[in-house]
């Protein structure tokens, strides 16, 4: 699995990034906690494991 990464850049951001990883089981247990946390873009498999992105994925 593929995850972006997810923009902290506020108050408000670190205490929910500090918050989600006081209890991360209860995040990946809650999908849409889990999306918001953690987006999913895609798998990786034996046919693409050498696919790479050539530039930096930044969050709107």
């Amino acid at each position: 699995m593929i995850g972006a990464p997810t923009l902290v850049d506020s108050a408000e951001d670190v205490d929910a990034f500090l918050s989600a990883n006081e209890n991360p089981a209860a995040v990946f247990a809650d999908r849409p906690a889990f999306e918001a946390y953690f987006p999913v873009l895609g798998q990786v498999g034996y046919a693409t494991r050498d696919l790479v992105w050539g530039t930096q994925y930044v969050p709107e």
